[in-house]
């Protein structure tokens, strides 16, 4: 028994770990403030008054070539 809560605690290590790492990657990748850039505000605002409408099936299809 001992032995085996011994190998959950090492998984449990090993999963904080990773997800930590996950954490820290993601956090990299944008802002710290979570705000968008201006070139990304502009893009936004021009693709909201844009009035192509496309489906998200429409979407993937045309990412997956399907």
């Amino acid at each position: 028994m001992e032995t085996e809560m011994k190998s959950i605690n090492e998984n449990l290590v090993k999963l904080m770990i990773d997800v930590s790492m996950i954490k820290r990657k993601l956090m990299l990748e944008k802002d710290p403030e979570g705000e968008l850039s201006n070139w990304a505000e502009k893009q936004l605002e021009e693709a909201r008054r844009s009035r192509v409408k496309v489906s998200h099936e429409e979407v993937k299809r045309q990412i997956l070539g399907k």
